[in-house]
């Protein structure tokens, strides 16, 4: 997690393939404050393709600005 110029909070994950074929998963983040309320709506789902052992980056900003101080990553394996 880090803060833009612009006061937006970024969070980026890498993702390792330890599989021996290509998979697609997919990723989304909330935002939290202080207290672990949101500070705005989950983001859209974002797809990440990981060729066989290899490594991805999921990468979301946030819309909101100094409030958030927590963040919660969820990814799930599609078909």
């Amino acid at each position: 997690m880090r803060r833009t110029p612009a006061g937006s909070v970024e969070v980026m994950a890498r993702i390792a393939n330890c599989t021996d074929k290509p998979i697609q998963i997919e990723g989304r983040t909330s935002f939290m404050d202080e207290q672990k309320f949101p500070t705005e709506d989950a983001s859209a789902w974002q797809t990440v393709f990981l060729q066989l052992r290899s490594m991805g980056t999921y990468r979301e900003v946030s819309i909101g600005g100094a409030n958030v101080a927590y963040y919660l990553i969820e990814v799930t394996a599609t078909k």
